[in-house]
């Protein structure tokens, strides 16, 4: 007889997480925390770059840091997904959404996190836009924060990232060839940001986001 904690783990495998960005590096710095936490506790997650960063360094090497960033955080391999997109030049039309549909009609995501359309990059934006449609029918969708974003961002959702914070460290630092480039991907910027959000949220380090939508479950332990 399989035990209670058995089918959880099946539903869990079952159960998709989304995580959908314009460029290498970006999930793991808005959502790498939140990222390490569900893969931990069991869950699928699938991290979707729409480019590959080229306009940042090789297309090469930003595609092999994000890899190893996100096995780090626990996802597979095969479940790291780079778009046909052009970097600085995500169109914001129907192709993007079409894309994304595909993995919302395959997969059918019970969250998903994504870009916040109040952001200065024109990618972060497009892709932003897109998933809001591509994703509309999904039980939770949230738009993380960037360097990039704008004072405009306003989180009203925070993920305990406390015993993950050190795991998306070392997830960043894959980004060898950012960091002289991008301050946000350092220790102290990293772990301070996460401690300004986890005060505002009671815990002591939290990744925050916007709320487009989100299905409450019953069990809140």
């Amino acid at each position: 007889m399989k035990r209670r904690s058995d089918d959880m783990t099946d539903v869990r495998n079952r159960s998709v997480i989304l995580v959908v960005c314009a460029h290498p590096d970006d999930a793991e710095l808005g959502a790498g925390g939140t990222i390490a936490l569900y893969s931990k506790l069991g869950y699928r997650v699938l991290v979707i770059f729409l480019t590959r960063g080229d306009k940042g360094g090789p297309a090469q090497v930003r595609t092999e840091e994000s890899v190893a960033a996100c096995e780090l955080l626990g996802v597979r391999k095969t479940d790291i997904e780079f778009g046909p997109f052009h970097d600085t030049r995500v169109p914001n039309d129907h192709s993007v959404i079409a894309y994304l549909e595909e993995f919302n009609h395959r997969l059918g995501p019970i969250l998903v996190a994504t870009h916040s359309a109040h952001d200065y990059h024109q990618d972060h934006v497009s892709v932003a836009k897109a998933s809001l449609t591509a994703f509309r029918k999904a039980p939770r969708l949230l738009s993380f924060e960037s360097p990039s974003t704008t004072a405009e961002f306003m989180p009203t959702c925070f993920i305990d990232i406390t015993d993950e914070v050190d795991l998306k460290a070392r997830a960043l630092a894959c980004h060898e060839s950012q960091i002289k480039k991008c301050m946000s991907l350092e220790y102290d910027a990293m772990t301070h940001l996460a401690a300004f959000r986890g005060h505002q949220a009671g815990v002591l380090r939290a990744e925050a986001f916007e709320v487009h939508r989100l299905l409450v479950p019953h069990n809140l332990d």
